[in-house]
């Protein structure tokens, strides 16, 4: 699956933190989700995050979709597919981003061979930091977001289910009024 921020309404320079905070809350509750008909086997994701332009446009007639191409979506593709389970792999571009806005914890990951593009050294994103203004200092770990709502579908005719997920993050710096954010 494929998540984007800043598309098709822009959000300024946020779109990376938004991201690295839907990406470790996922990675909070997956450690405590339960397979019904697996309940000995734990459940793990890998996780890749990029940051650059896209294209995106509405394609097909008769089940429309609105789709992403470019490099930056190949990019993240292969963070996740060179990351491993349970960690979130970051290039670059988004340790960057992330470490100008000072939002997030990060560990070099080391050099890694990234098809098509070579060599590159990249980054684990392992926390959230919060600004503490009384101390002048940026030490305090956030707890993770916690999920809000989760509203999976209805079975399907062929007696499976639906894959229908939305998702609603409660994150601990939300807006001044109490509102929620990101919503994904």
């Amino acid at each position: 699956y494929m998540v984007a921020s800043g598309i098709p309404n822009r959000n300024g320079s946020k779109h990376s933190s938004e991201i690295a905070d839907m990406a470790l809350t996922l990675l909070h509750h997956i450690k405590t989700f339960k397979i019904r008909h697996l309940p000995d086997t734990k459940c793990a994701l890998r996780i890749g995050l990029h940051t650059g332009a896209v294209c995106a446009g509405v394609v097909g007639l008769a089940m429309p979709r609105y789709c992403l191409f470019g490099d930056t979506v190949n990019m993240a593709s292969r963070m996740e597919s060179n990351g491993l389970p349970l960690r979130i792999h970051c290039s670059p571009e988004t340790y960057e981003a992330l470490r100008v806005q000072g939002t997030h914890t990060l560990e070099p990951r080391g050099i890694t061979d990234i098809k098509g593009k070579g060599e590159i050294f990249t980054y684990w994103v392992t926390g959230r930091i919060q600004d503490t203004f009384q101390s002048g200092k940026q030490t305090n770990v956030l707890p993770p977001p916690t999920l809000k709502a989760l509203n999976v579908g209805s079975p399907s005719s062929n007696g499976g289910s639906t894959d229908n997920v939305k998702l609603q993050v409660d994150h601990p710096l939300s807006e001044p009024n109490g509102d929620p954010r990101p919503v994904v």
